[in-house]
């Protein structure tokens, strides 16, 4: 005869949770974000967004984006991280929106960013000032073609602009040197751009701000002992 079956001392419960609750995310912000380099004429741009799920906990998240008031494309719909770097062209106006989904499928609202505008500004546009002692370098290391190069110390470049992101293109090498940043005459930093290798087409400073205004960055070069040179390759600004 089979044994009797064996049941457990004390009765035993689980509790099923079902989530029909849907995640959050919130409206992608972006910045002109330093350290990142162009791709070929495409300007760095970083998207960041948070997201929030009390039950089952987010998955992933969907992206899309609008560019010029046209419709929406999707950018993808399996992203795991809330940053986001992406490679924008100038001249044109961008939106992204983000929707958080959450490990039981469910689908949150799409959260918009805001419109924003880049553009490129050359540094031998006629914006950019320059004092002191500046040559023109041409080669194909440069965004454009070409750059202006410094190693006198206490030579300078300024360009005034309106917007909310402001970005210096250069390049971080051998040879090259310090140089001091100002916005509005007020000290922000100093940018070393010794690199024992080549960086090229390279946001080497940037700052990004809560509103648009019209702001006057200034680059100083210091002139540093054996390394003196300081590259101006160009400005990106978003508005």
């Amino acid at each position: 005869n089979a044994a009797p079956a064996m049941w457990p001392a004390h009765p035993t419960s689980d509790t099923i949770v079902l989530d029909r609750v849907a995640p959050a995310a919130t409206a992608p912000t972006w910045a002109l974000p330093a350290g990142a380099a162009l791709a070929g004429t495409r300007m760095p741009v970083r998207l960041t967004w948070t997201g929030t799920d009390a039950t089952s906990g987010v998955a992933t998240y969907r992206l899309r984006s609008s560019v010029d008031g046209q419709a929406w494309t999707t950018v993808s719909t399996s992203l795991t991280s809330t940053v986001l770097l992406r490679h924008l062209a100038p001249g044109h106006t961008y939106r992204f929106a983000v929707a958080a989904v959450d490990k039981a499928g469910n689908i949150g609202a799409w959260a918009y960013g805001p419109t924003f505008r880049l553009s490129a500004v050359s540094q031998s546009s006629s914006a950019v000032r320059y004092a002191g002692t500046w040559a023109t370098s041409t080669s194909t290391t440069w965004w454009g073609g070409t750059a202006r190069a410094s190693s006198r110390a206490g030579s300078t470049a300024s360009f005034t602009f309106t917007g909310r992101s402001i970005a210096w293109v250069g390049l971080k090498g051998v040879g090259r040197g310090k140089a001091a940043v100002y916005v509005n005459g007020v000290y922000k930093a100093t940018v070393d751009l010794y690199s024992a290798t080549t960086k090229k087409q390279l946001i080497v400073w940037s700052a990004n701000y809560g509103a648009s205004a019209t702001r006057t960055v200034t680059i100083k070069v210091l002139g540093t002992a054996g390394r003196p040179r300081v590259d101006v390759d160009g400005f990106i600004v978003g508005s």
